[in-house]
């Protein structure tokens, strides 16, 4: 059995016969369902699926697209930039690791979700246009292209006063909402989730990964860590419910991550420790947004909002009609 690593520190943690696990040097649990899972297929390595995946992106060819650039690697697999052929439209592909799209199970459920989300259209939710397989098997996804920063790159620099800050959490949260009333959770929402882009000088928003990473995550097994013992998910984001049992979550999740990221915003800092509200971190924060954000943040998921559109009414009779002025 192999020793897993701590999701928040990284430290090594011997293995165990017990799915419940407590990193030794932070304290920080989590649960793991280790399987081996499907074996790759002999001639798998060194094929051009995998030169491809591990490279820049110039050796990928996906049939209806060109000029791919590689843009990030994510837990799931590969992201990049391309031209569709038809319309010369700029979209985002992004291509599942090999040992995922080799799983039929996953590859129903990823079809699925791909079909639920390219009917999720709301302004503030990057649209997904459609999916499929390259030529070697790997399942992709064809996404919208925002031209914009992420919110952690916003929230590092400092930029935007403190009511365009809460503009931008409004948002957040109605988009969220949407997914929700669609029964579309996220999972794993933070900043760097978030695309913040401005329309006539006016902040804007579009989240990503929408589905995403509960479609990429599950094995036949219900896996929910890798192989190598790496939870799936932003540990400094996720709910206690989620780190300990991933496959039995609802909307309140999401509500716990977008409790994180609200405070971050409020703040410029994380709500480490104890409960602490905004406004007693930084004082320019609405203390009427205090309650709000720490109703969010409560341990016990049955304390929270029950729906995100809880929130965002709380959210807005706290703040007022100010918000109204947000771009979605």
């Amino acid at each position: 059995m192999a020793d897993y690593k701590c999701p928040c520190c990284l430290s090594p943690i011997p293995s165990s016969t017990s799915p419940d696990l407590t990193c030794p040097k932070c304290g920080f649990r989590f649960s793991v369902e280790v399987n081996e899972g499907p074996s790759q297929p002999a001639d798998s390595v060194g094929s051009p699926a995998l030169t491809g995946l591990s490279s820049s992106g110039n050796n990928l060819q996906i049939e209806g697209y060109k000029n791919l650039s590689f843009l990030s690697k994510v837990g799931f697999g590969n992201v990049y930039k391309a031209q569709s052929v038809s319309d010369e439209r700029t979209v985002v592909l992004k291509v599942l690791l090999p040992e995922l799209s080799w799983n039929e199970p996953l590859v129903r459920r990823f079809e699925r979700e791909a079909r639920t989300l390219s009917a999720l259209r709301h302004p503030g939710i990057v649209e997904v246009y459609h999916s499929g397989k390259t030529a070697t098997g790997e399942l992709f996804l064809v996404m919208e292209f925002v031209e914009g920063e992420s919110l952690r790159k916003i929230i590092e620099g400092r930029r935007y006063p403190g009511i365009d800050r809460i503009r931008i959490g409004f948002a957040i949260a109605r988009a969220v909402a949407h997914a929700h009333e669609h029964n579309v959770l996220h999972r794993d929402l933070t900043p760097e989730k978030v695309l913040v882009f401005e329309v006539q000088g006016v902040p804007r928003i579009k989240i990503t990964d929408f589905g995403f990473a509960t479609a990429a995550e599950r094995s036949p097994d219900d896996q929910t860590v890798t192989r190598e013992g790496m939870l799936i998910g932003s540990p400094l984001y996720m709910s206690p419910e989620q780190r300990l049992d991933p496959k039995h979550v609802d909307t309140r999740t999401d509500i716990y991550s977008f409790g994180v990221v609200f405070f971050e915003l409020l703040t410029d800092q994380l709500p480490m420790g104890g409960r602490r509200p905004p406004s007693q971190v930084r004082p320019e924060a609405p203390v009427a947004l205090d309650p709000v954000v720490l109703k969010m943040l409560e341990q016990d998921p049955s304390q929270r909002y029950s729906t995100m559109t809880e929130v965002v009414d709380a959210i807005r009779s706290a703040v007022g009609d100010s918000l109204e002025k947000v771009g979605q």
